[in-house]
């Protein structure tokens, strides 16, 4: 790889293996979104190959350049560059099988790794050509290693900290947000139906990622109705920190989780928010009482934005992670 920005690093879905999801916003959309930024600013060409047609969703392309497949499989030296690859069905299998693309494997969700991926990526971790496994969650290098035995590499997951970032003059009091999940609206129905909720206004919080990010600054509270996923029957969280929650936490709301875990990489319950089981009204109107306490509701904000900021943000240290995971020293 060159180090002053004259080889690429090409991150996404590879092309002609477009699986259909190139202009949807969502987490791993933005993820990859985050990964070329930062890679840019390292100094390094990177770009996000989203399919032959460079169809992407406009609110991507202001934010991360982009390159169409056969423009990159052209400019592509083996000897020197090196794709990243987010997504390994069938057909991204068989275009790395068949190019020979050195090219390291970024894991952002275990759902698919494990499933429909598995024997892909089991043949691909052989290959001459794989340079590599990285991934946001423990959980998934841990499975690597135990399946493929593959040390994958972790870097946490960062947010864009110059579009989510926390304005307390914006702050709207008793303001709870929310984004919609399989269990919101009833989750909302029966916060609503309790007399003490009726003071606080319930804002939905969706749109693109400036309208969405300016929604969650005027929001005191988010209620985090979004559990993660599970690994087995323990309950181990598949993502350590779901990316709209770790965004109302860099906008300085302060987080009520639904979790039975009790604690995450990201949140330590009465200490950088709050995790509740929100079928007990009770216990989430009793959080509330408590923060009603102006001190305590600070000092709750003030270390939740300590643990967000320092993990979860673009800074030295991730640019330090990102080296030793795609083998830059």
């Amino acid at each position: 790889l060159g180090s002053g920005g004259e080889n690429p690093i090409h991150i996404g879905d590879g092309g002609k293996v477009n699986v259909g999801r190139p202009s949807r916003f969502n987490g791993g959309n933005k993820a990859v979104n985050l990964w070329v930024r930062h890679l840019r600013k390292m100094g390094i060409n990177s770009f996000y190959v989203p399919n032959p047609q460079n169809e992407i969703a406009p609110w991507l392309v202001t934010h991360c350049p982009t390159i169409g497949t056969w423009d990159m499989m052209s400019a592509f030296d083996k000897s020197k560059d090196l794709l990243v690859c987010t997504w390994l069905n069938t057909p991204q299998y068989e275009f790395l099988v068949e190019n020979e693309f050195p090219f390291i494997y970024l894991d952002l969700e275990y759902k698919w790794t494990f499933t429909k991926f598995y024997k892909n990526i089991e043949n691909l971790v052989k290959a001459p050509y794989f340079k590599g496994y990285v991934t946001h969650a423990q959980h998934i290098k841990q499975y690597a290693l135990n399946n493929w035995e593959v040390d994958a590499k972790v870097v946490n997951e960062w947010s864009d900290t110059e579009v989510f970032y926390y304005n307390p003059e914006e702050k709207i009091p008793n303001t709870i947000g929310f984004t919609t999940e399989e269990t919101t609206w009833d989750i909302l129905l029966n916060l609503k139906n309790d007399p003490y909720f009726s003071k606080f206004n319930f804002v939905q919080i969706k749109g693109e990622e400036d309208e969405f990010a300016a929604k969650l600054r005027t929001c005191e509270y988010f209620l985090g109705t979004n559990q993660g996923k599970y690994l087995n029957s323990n309950k181990h969280p598949e993502e350590g920190c779901p990316r709209t929650q770790q965004e109302a936490l860099h906008c300085g709301c302060i987080l009520i989780a639904q979790d039975v875990i009790g604690n995450r990489e990201y949140l330590t319950h009465a200490k950088s928010g709050f995790f509740v089981d929100f079928k007990d009204v009770s216990q989430v109107k009793d959080i509330f009482i408590q923060l009603e306490n102006s001190d305590y509701k600070n000092q709750i904000r003030s270390q939740g934005l300590e643990v967000v900021n320092k993990r979860f943000s673009s800074n030295d240290h991730k640019t330090k992670e990102i080296i030793t995971a795609l083998n830059l020293n």
